[in-house]
């Protein structure tokens, strides 16, 4: 029976995992197309900057409560009191967001769209803040059909209103309008199916603050300067080179950004098995399960990685048209560096599992730190 559920829960996640793709990246595809590089650029920087300010609200509470409310599904005082934390926390970052932007010398109008933008952090599954949470019961309960059939419908619903943009002159607010407005749906959809399934009922609740913040916090770290890792390439880029090399190379990037969603779905269906496995102390079937999913991460990675490198140019003029052709080489080499980061997303989970998370932002820092260094150094250079 549970072999069955498990094997269900995958499919589910599986499925859904590559239709959210498909949809979000022809939906990003065609915007790229219609925006053309430099509002693309302009685009990418903001939502940077607000992914990384997302990141501060997530403060890694996210894996905590699916570890905690493993052990016991029916209480939902974790899952309540992280919601609160991340409320408060949002309150706190809209005006430090506000700040940064003018110190980065935005204008007004991007000021604007960014503030528009920081609402995905409530609403959207891109974002993964709000959204992840209230998937949390039904990761445990092996349900994933669920969040990932409204995931569907969120990237259905983008790809459609982005099909809209030139009838609004492909302009950059209307885009991001689309951004916001195509999230609402599954947002409220969730909610009802979450009250349905298990009765869930939010209520404000901080009495485990302490406990939980001091739990998550090396989570947190990790999280935080993990997508400083992923998001400070375009930021670095436009101060230096402006908004069009930006454009460029997030076009790489959301080539192999999305990718991640690999790891992602096979660790969401096997971390309740590896939790249950240490609390057994089952270390056997688990070192079974870790060698099969290192495997299957490798082919799955030097595949991908393989097959562009020698089809580039042609794959990238297919995709995004001759305009962004010069980011062809920057997503060979992003490609490959996916074989490792898959490695290291499943190593981080397995690390969080063994209650060793304060690993992760000790990885996180050398990794940002290496990161910074070399891009400050080499893109003035190239």
């Amino acid at each position: 029976m549970l072999k069955s559920k498990i094997a269900k829960n995958l499919f589910s996640l599986t499925i859904g995992q590559i239709l959210t793709f498909i949809l979000n990246f022809f939906a990003i595809l065609l915007a790229a197309r219609f925006l053309g590089v430099e509002n693309f650029g302009t685009f990418t920087a903001l939502l940077a900057i607000i992914t990384i300010i997302s990141k501060f609200v997530d403060f890694g509470l996210g894996p905590i409560v699916f570890r905690e409310q493993s052990k016991e599904s029916n209480d939902f005082s974790f899952l309540n009191n992280a919601i609160s934390i991340r409320l408060m926390f949002t309150i706190i970052a809209l005006p430090i967001t506000n700040i940064l932007l003018v110190t980065l010398n935005y204008n007004s109008t991007e000021i604007i769209l960014a503030n528009a933008l920081f609402l995905n952090i409530f609403f959207s599954q891109r974002m993964a803040n709000f959204r992840e949470l209230l998937s949390t019961p039904f990761k445990i309960s092996l349900n994933m059909q669920y969040p990932m059939a409204l995931s569907v419908l969120e990237n259905l619903f983008f790809l459609v209103f982005v099909l809209l943009l030139p009838f609004f002159n492909n302009e950059l607010s209307v885009f991001i309008l689309i951004y916001i407005v195509s999230s609402l749906p599954s947002f409220l959809l969730l909610f009802y199916y979450l009250r349905k399934k298990f009765n869930y009922k939010f209520s404000f609740n901080i009495s485990l603050y302490k406990w939980m913040i001091k739990e998550s916090a090396p989570i947190g770290g990790f999280v935080i300067l993990m997508v400083i890792f992923q998001q400070i390439d375009v930021l670095i880029l436009k101060e230096i080179n402006g908004v069009f090399e930006a454009g460029i190379f997030a076009a790489a990037n959301r080539i192999t950004f999305p990718l991640n969603i690999i790891p992602t779905t096979i660790i969401t269906t096997i971390f309740p098995k590896i939790i249950q496995n240490i609390r057994n102390n089952n270390n056997q079937t688990n070192e079974r399960i870790i060698k099969i999913v290192y495997k299957i991460l490798f082919v799955i990675s030097y595949l991908i990685s393989i097959t562009y490198t020698f089809k580039s140019e042609e794959l990238t003029k297919l995709l995004f048209g001759v305009e962004y052709l010069n980011s062809a080489l920057p997503t060979i080499f992003l490609l490959w560096t996916q074989t490792f980061l898959f490695y290291n997303f499943f190593s981080l989970d397995l690390l969080t599992a063994y209650n060793l998370q304060k690993w992760n932002f000790v990885y996180a820092v050398l990794l940002i730190i290496l990161n910074i260094a070399l891009a400050l150094f080499l893109i003035p250079l190239f």
